[in-house]
Parts: C-alpha cells; structure tokens; sequence
C-alpha cells in the first residue's frame, strides 16, 4: 500500500537502495564526507537496506514474527560504507537528532567490534544517553556480535551497546536460546546490558530481509534490534506512552513472572529475557492481574508515595504476588567513571523492603 500517516522510526546506518518495492516507505538521506561519495559500490546498500526492510514491511518478511504493528514509515540516514569513526558518527548523530525532533525512536544497529570497558563507559554511548536526555527520544542499539571461529568465552558487548538509556537488544534462536555470536555485558559491573532479545537469527536459522540484491537471508544483533523499534514506535507514537513507560513494558513483559534478579544464569547474555511477538502480549495482562503505570518527573530530591488499592479477604489477609519494573532517564557523566549516572532511585513496595540501585528493579514479593 501507499504509505500516509504512519509513525516514522529514524535509521542511522549504511546506505538505502531507493529502488526497492518500498521505497516510497522511506525519507532517505546521505551524510557521507566527500571521499565516500568517490568509493560507492552496491554492496554498501546492503545492510542499511535490510534493516530499513524489517522495520517497514517485517511481518510480511517473515511471518512467524507477525507482531500485529502494522507497518512504519522510515527516515534513513546513510552516515556510512561500512565502517566510521567514533568521532564522526557522534558528530552525525548530533546534528540528525537535533534537525529530526519529531522522531522518537531511533535504530542503530551500527557497533564496535573491540570490547567497551569494565571501568566507565565509551564516548559513543555517553554521547547517546546525553541526546536521549537532551531531546527525548530512545535509541534502540544492536547488541554488536561476536565474529570469531574459536570462542572460549563470551567478549563484552561494543559500543555504543553500553548506552544506559537506549534499548541494547542481542538476539536469539527461535527456542529462545543465545546465539552462536551472542556478547555479553555487564556494564559498569552493575547496569543489566542487553536489556532484551529478539529474534535475530543464526547461521543456520536466518531472518529474512530485503537488501539491494532482493529477497536475502541474514542474521545478527542488526536485525534483531529493528523489530524493538517496531514495537517501541508502536507503543510511543501509536498508544502515547511515554518513553520510560515503554521501555519499561518491554522490559516487564520479557522478564516475566519467572525472572529473579540475580538469579537467571543467562542475564548477561539475553537480558531481561526475549520480548512477546505478539504487541498485545507487551501491553495487556491476563485476566488473572493487574497492570498499571505511574509516571513522573523528579527535578530534585523527593519521596514520593502512592497508595496502592490490594483487595483482602475476611482475615485481613492479601493472596497477590506483585511484580514491579522501574525504568528511568538519568542525566549522566562520563568523567565520574563507574559513577556514571546523576540520579539513583529507590524503590519500596510492598509489607516487605526492597531497595536497589540502578536503571532497574525487577522483584517478587509476597504482599
């Protein structure tokens, strides 16, 4: 169909092919420097293509990952061949964001392949969650793969992966279990990246995609990373959540009833676990619970405390398993090294105390 007044997801990545059969999909733009114009062969039309192809027409793809999203008109930034400096892509970034205010959600399956540090977060990350913070949006960000024959042990994700704000997304089989170049966070030792998986495909289980070449098969963290911006464009632009309440139900519903923090053996590699297909699973509830959203802005120190109806029976008793996901979008300073982040919150819910430090709380508690 023609495309009319669809939400719009931003793609920072390598060149778009504008000939493909959903090309009027797609606001494309070039922001290469001068010697790249020069050095431009087909190939280099191949990945930005594909990924573009998930977010626009997906579902059609690939039908076993019908999300029931419809399709999404995209803004295309072609900042690259193949590869680019940090420094360069910051520097486009900046300037793309700023121009682009009326995007929300970003794709950026763009990494490094060299490990990010144990002891403070890399320029390009930092550089992220300073626009998130700055502009209001969210950058869902590729979990970068891990490419070589002979792994003893998993490396640590690359940048911008350690982005603390955006969404870092590695990817799955269809079982549900890591890939065969999964990588590993976490961050700062305390900071739960990735933060979900998806469906990315694997070398002999591959996501379907449409590149320059036509129809093609592939597989990486690059095309798991676009069906969340699918979903988080859904949720922001579609239902009007907010951003932190999107990416909180994201989180919620990939964790689920059975995830304990600390105690899931595969957290660093897949998360907070893999993400619903299915949308109506990220937003609605079984008839069995409750689901509810309390949001707001703290400027400064505050205690805040909200009076949660639980229904008792005769004995003043209450038979409920509560589970609480907490997401928020602290200002940051890279030059605090592991103290990275300006804001902490506390969390106390229940009869019982729970207090954690960090981006989030995930806790079951007998009330």
């Amino acid at each position: 169909p023609k495309p009319t007044n669809q939400p719009i997801i931003g793609v920072i990545d390598t060149l778009f092919d504008k000939s493909v059969y959903f090309g009027e999909w797609v606001d494309y733009h070039e922001v290469l420097e001068f010697f790249e114009e020069t050095n431009k062969n087909e190939s280099h039309y191949e990945h930005g293509t594909s990924v573009t192809s998930i977010i626009v027409d997906g579902p059609r793809l690939n039908p076993w990952l019908e999300d029931n999203c419809g399709m999404f008109r995209v803004r295309h930034f072609g900042v690259c061949l193949d590869r680019i400096s940090i420094t360069s892509l910051v520097r486009k970034l900046e300037r793309i964001v700023q121009q682009n205010q009326d995007i929300h959600v970003w794709n950026l399956s763009l990494g490094t392949s060299e490990e990010v540090s144990r002891n403070f977060i890399s320029f390009d990350g930092a550089a992220l969650d300073a626009l998130e913070q700055k502009y209001n949006v969210i950058f869902v960000i590729a979990g970068t793969n891990d490419i070589r024959n002979n792994k003893k042990d998993y490396l640590r994700v690359g940048s911008p992966a350690d982005s603390i704000n955006s969404v870092v997304v590695n990817s799955v089989r269809k079982d549900g279990s890591p890939v065969s170049y999964s990588r590993k966070g976490k961050i700062l030792s305390f900071f739960n990246k990735p933060d979900v998986s998806y469906y990315g495909g694997d070398f002999d289980e591959r996501i379907t995609v449409y590149s320059s070449k036509g129809i093609d098969e592939q597989y990486g963290t690059s095309f798991a990373a676009p069906w969340i911006a699918r979903k988080l464009c859904y949720l922001i632009d579609i239902l009007g959540f907010t951003r932190e309440v999107a990416k909180a139900l994201l989180i919620d519903s990939a964790a689920g009833w059975e995830y304990k923090q600390g105690q899931y053996k595969l957290q660093n590699i897949i998360g907070f676990g893999v993400v619903p297909k299915d949308i109506s699973k990220v937003v609605e509830c079984d008839n069995s619970e409750i689901k509810f959203t309390l949001t707001g802005t703290a400027h400064t120190f505050a205690t805040s405390n909200y009076a949660i109806p639980v229904p008792k029976d005769e004995g003043n008793k209450s038979y409920y398993i509560a589970r609480a996901t907490l997401c928020y979008f602290p200002e940051c300073s890279r030059d605090q090294g592991v103290d990275y982040t300006n804001t902490e919150l506390n969390l106390h819910f229940g009869s019982k105390r729970w207090c954690e430090y960090g981006m989030y709380i995930i806790r079951n508690s007998n009330m």
